[in-house]
């Protein structure tokens, strides 16, 4: 049997190298993923159509402008995300921090945040601020900046990084409540391009009773194909006993070749809202990517204080 082997040239010798490195660097240390708070990890990332206050930062920040309340949101979450591959199996943990603040008493409202997250040798540090505004009696509209820090380090212990990248996102949204059981918004993150984050999101909310919500985002990059780029988002919520809301949810992303599935329930009271919520992400093996196939859980914990 004749056996072909291959002759590798320095070139090919370094490129090959460079890109098993960047390969196992994957592995050994999962990518950061874009923040979520407790609520969102419940229902798949879906809410760009809903009425919500400590979301506005990262998701629509029109929503904010439906509101007279202050609020002090702090969020703890705990990952967990591991490997079967046969390359490199491995198995890791993290944990990420937030703290929101948003006032939303009187004609404009704002909010400001900050997220500390981190996966291995890389770090996440985000400022991030909304601000909304009504546009008429049924409608609001809203903007928001981030500012994201991304830093790689040689060795975690010492935090001497070796990479450092910052990047200046905006987003823009208008929500408009069709009727007091029907709500829907639009979203458009990273029209800039400031970090390859650019997509559009329009969103809708329905009331079938007083205790059942049903929530659906649709999202896709518009500067190129939609369907290759589809993020498809949906999720139901119960209210029982008056002050519990149970909301399960999941989503599709085409883009990036991951699925995932949400839990979780919420106490709200007159000043204080409990929540938790669990979620499982697949992550698809892609070569293009040089990832390795993985598996996330993502538990997830928040208090926020009404004012």
């Amino acid at each position: 049997m004749h056996i072909k082997i291959p002759c590798f040239h320095n070139k090919s010798i370094y490129t090959l190298f460079l890109t098993s490195f960047v390969f196992f660097s994957s592995v050994c240390h999962g990518h950061i993923r874009d923040y979520q708070t407790t609520r969102l990890k419940s229902t798949g990332g879906a809410g760009a159509g809903s009425f919500l206050v400590d979301e506005s930062l990262f998701l629509n920040p029109s929503s904010l402008g439906f509101f007279d309340i202050g609020s002090l949101y702090y969020q703890s979450n705990s990952v967990d995300y591991s490997s079967d591959s046969s390359l490199a199996p491995f198995s890791n943990d993290a944990k990420d921090k937030a703290i929101i603040a948003s006032d939303s008493k009187g004609q404009n409202a704002g909010a400001f945040g900050y997220i500390s997250q981190s996966r291995g040798d890389q770090e996440r540090k985000t400022f991030a601020v909304s601000l909304a505004r009504p546009i008429g009696e049924k409608s609001s509209f809203g903007v928001s900046y981030r500012r994201v820090i991304d830093r790689q380090y040689d060795d975690p212990t010492n935090q001497l990084a070796i990479s450092s990248e910052r990047y200046n996102e905006f987003s823009i949204g208008v929500t408009h409540g069709w009727s007091e059981y029907f709500s829907f918004g639009v979203v458009i993150n990273d029209p800039a391009k400031a970090r390859d984050n650019t997509y559009a999101t329009i969103g809708f909310q329905y009331f079938f009773h007083d205790y059942i919500v049903v929530i659906g985002d649709m999202s896709g990059d518009y500067t190129q194909n939609i369907s290759d780029t589809a993020i498809y988002r949906g999720a139901i919520q119960v209210k029982f006993l008056n002050d519990f809301f149970l909301r399960g949810g999941g989503f599709k992303d085409n883009k990036r070749d991951e699925s995932g599935t949400g839990v979780g329930i919420g106490w709200v009271g007159p000043k204080l809202v409990f929540e938790l919520a669990v979620q499982n992400i697949d992550v698809k093996e892609s070569t293009v990517l040089s990832r390795p196939k993985q598996e996330i859980k993502e538990t997830s914990f928040s208090i926020a204080y009404k004012f």
